[in-house]
C-alpha cells in the first residue's frame, strides 16, 4: 500500500484542534482502535472515503490523510502553440525559422490557462523540497508521435530557477529555462558562447545564441496519472511559488 500520512495527522491534531489519541479518532470514526493501526501501517489500504472521515475528525484536509508528502507546484503548461496568444511565449513561436507544435506557457491568464493558477499535485513519492512539475495538456494534436504525452507530468528541479542561475545538471539533458525575455523554453541545453545557450528540441523548436535567466533539468516523466493515484489540489499558501522566480 502506498504510504499515509494519518499518524502524523492524529499527532499533531492538537495544532489544528482538541488533542485526539488514535482510541479517540477510532471511537469518532465508529471503527476499533487495531483498525486506525491497521490504516497507518498500510495493512488496509485508506479509501478516499475514509480519508473525508477521518480528515473531518481531525479537522484538515483528505488530501493530507491520504499523501504523506507535501504538494508539487505547477510550474507550467505544455499546449499546442496555435492555442497560444500572449507575448512571453510568442517568443517560442517568433523567434526562429517556423512555428513549432508545442510551446510550453506559464501566463495563467487566457481562459484555458486560468484553471492551473495555484495549482499543484499531491503524490505517493518523495521528491526534494526544489520541485515543481509541468503538465502537458494536448489533447487536440492529430500527431501520433507526441499524443501519448497528453496528461504527462514532468517533475523538475526548480533549484536553478531559485539560485537564478544555469544549473550545469540542465545540459545536454531536456530542462526548462528561462530567457531574459520571460519566456519558458523546454528543449535540451547547450552552451554556445560565453553568455549564451541553445536550447533545440524536435517539437519546440530551436533556440540559438540566446540568454538565460536560469535552466532546470527535468528529473522524471510520469505517465500513469491515475495509477500513481496524482491528486490535483489548490495551493493553500496564499502565494504561488512561481511568482518567487517566473514573472
Amino acid at each position: 500500500m502506498p504510504p499515509n500520512n494519518l499518524n502524523k495527522m492524529i499527532e499533531t491534531s492538537g495544532d489544528r484542534g482538541p488533542k485526539l489519541n488514535k482510541r479517540q479518532v477510532a471511537e469518532l470514526k465508529g471503527i476499533q482502535p487495531p483498525t486506525v493501526s491497521r490504516h497507518i501501517s498500510g495493512e488496509i489500504g485508506i479509501s478516499l472515503g475514509d480519508a473525508e472521515e477521518y480528515a473531518k475528525i481531525l479537522n484538515c484536509r483528505p488530501e493530507h490523510i491520504f499523501f504523506q508528502f507535501p504538494p508539487i507546484p505547477i510550474m507550467g503548461v505544455v499546449m499546442q502553440s496555435d492555442q497560444v496568444d500572449w507575448k512571453a511565449e510568442e517568443f517560442a513561436r517568433l523567434h526562429q525559422k517556423k512555428t513549432p507544435p508545442l510551446v510550453a506557457c506559464h501566463h495563467f491568464k487566457t481562459p484555458r490557462m486560468k484553471k492551473y493558477k495555484k495549482k499543484a499535485i499531491y503524490m505517493h513519492d518523495y521528491y526534494d523540497p526544489n520541485t515543481m512539475a509541468v503538465f502537458w495538456d494536448i489533447p487536440d494534436t492529430d500527431n501520433s508521435d507526441i499524443a501519448w504525452q497528453h496528461g504527462m507530468l514532468e517533475m523538475v528541479d526548480i533549484s536553478g530557477a531559485v539560485a537564478k542561475e544555469v544549473n550545469p545538471l540542465s545540459f545536454g539533458n531536456y530542462c526548462y529555462c528561462m530567457s531574459t525575455e520571460g519566456a519558458l523554453l523546454y528543449g535540451v541545453l547547450y552552451q554556445s558562447g560565453p553568455k549564451t545557450y541553445k536550447i533545440t528540441s524536435n517539437y519546440f523548436g530551436t533556440h540559438d545564441n540566446i540568454k538565460l535567466q536560469w535552466a532546470c533539468p527535468v528529473i522524471c516523466m510520469v505517465l500513469r496519472n491515475k495509477v500513481r493515484h496524482v491528486e490535483w489540489v489548490d495551493q493553500q499558501e496564499p502565494y504561488h511559488i512561481c511568482s518567487d522566480f517566473i514573472p
